[in-house]
This record gives C-alpha cells, structure tokens and sequence, in this order.
C-alpha cells in the first residue's frame, strides 16, 4: 500500500487546487468522528460519476480537466491497492 500522503505537506499549484478538491470530494465519503471527518474511499470514479456531479452542481469541466481528475484516480487506485 502506498504511503499516506498529509493533506497539509501537499503542494500543487494554487491554480490547479480546485481539481484535486473536486477528485476528494468525487472519490472518498467524509465520516464524521470525534475531532471532525474521516474519509472513506468510494468506488473508482468514471466519467459518468463525474458527468452526473456536473450535472447536479451545474460545474461545466473541460476535457482536459476531467482527464485530470481521472489521472489522481488512477494514481490513487495503484497506490492504494
């Protein structure tokens, strides 16, 4: 299993913080526990997972950023099986 990484130590470009944002908020389930949330990885993601999201936040995303959001799941689903 790959190392975790400290939301904290992560450094990405201000710019590009919005999409990985939206791939935790796509990817893993906040469950609430004592001191705040624990995140709990959902299913790997698809482009209709992220198509459907656009739909309900009204979020319109270039191919290139979904191709993106895909690219931190597929990283996140090597690493973390």
């Amino acid at each position: 299993m790959g190392a975790i990484v400290e939301e904290d130590n992560l450094e990405l470009p201000e710019q590009l913080r919005y999409l990985y944002d939206l791939f935790m908020d796509l990817r893993f389930n906040k469950i609430p526990v004592d001191d705040g949330f624990s995140l709990m990885p959902c299913d790997s993601l698809t482009y209709s997972d992220i198509y459907h999201n656009s739909l309900l936040t009204g979020l319109e995303l270039y191919k290139w950023e979904i191709e993106a959001i895909l690219s931190m799941n597929s990283i996140f689903d090597k690493y973390s099986s």
